[in-house]
């Protein structure tokens, strides 16, 4: 048993080593892959020496996954935030949704546009059509009058049907509606109301 794991982990290392995952999605699968081969690792009958060699592999192909995959969400991220920025200019109140289905994805780029667009107030939204959940990610300028990143992710996704947390400055959470755009015309409303207070 201990020499079939070995072969799926060489055979998973030479995938890795020919080349990295070039997309999101077979960035992850290769993750996956790796994690289910670690707890195979764990949890069969093998030599300690052996274990502690193929865990040290896993561990070593989980980590530049990793890093590929914070590379490819920030470049996606990058990408968003430029199309976003094109279509809606300099907004003190930036409010749109984003195709993507990673929460990391859609909070990364909020924190792009922001960057580019530091006295803006943002929330972007992302609707999963297949499941109907909504993906919600905002951020506020620094001591930013009256609307705190985590009051409005809060409110919307409550609104929607589920949750958020976060800070005063940076907030995300998730919720459900087969309406993106009421989804996006409450946040809007929402934002510009407590803007006013």
């Amino acid at each position: 048993m201990g020499q079939v794991i070995s072969q799926e982990v060489d055979s998973l290392s030479a995938r890795l080593s020919g080349s990295a995952p070039s997309s999101l999605g077979s960035a992850h699968q290769f993750s996956k892959e790796a994690s289910v081969l670690s707890d195979a690792v764990d949890n069969t009958p093998i030599p300690q020496w052996q274990r502690r060699e193929m865990q040290v592999q896993l561990r070593a192909m989980l980590r530049a996954v990793n890093t590929v995959i914070r590379k490819l969400e920030t470049q996606l991220a990058a990408e968003n935030a430029a199309v976003l920025l094109q279509k809606n200019g300099r907004k003190e109140l930036l409010v749109d949704s984003v195709e993507t289905d990673s929460l990391s994805v859609l909070m990364k780029t909020v924190n792009q546009l922001s960057a580019a667009t530091p006295l803006s107030q943002v929330m972007l939204l992302s609707h999963q059509e297949d499941s109907g959940k909504i993906l919600c990610a905002c951020q506020v300028p620094k001591d930013s009058p009256g609307l705190a990143a985590s009051d409005w992710a809060v409110a919307v996704c409550r609104h929607l049907g589920g949750s958020a947390g976060g800070s005063a400055l940076v907030a995300k959470g998730t919720g459900s509606s087969g309406d993106i755009t009421e989804a996006l015309r409450w946040a809007e409303d929402f934002g510009r109301q407590k803007k006013q207070l």
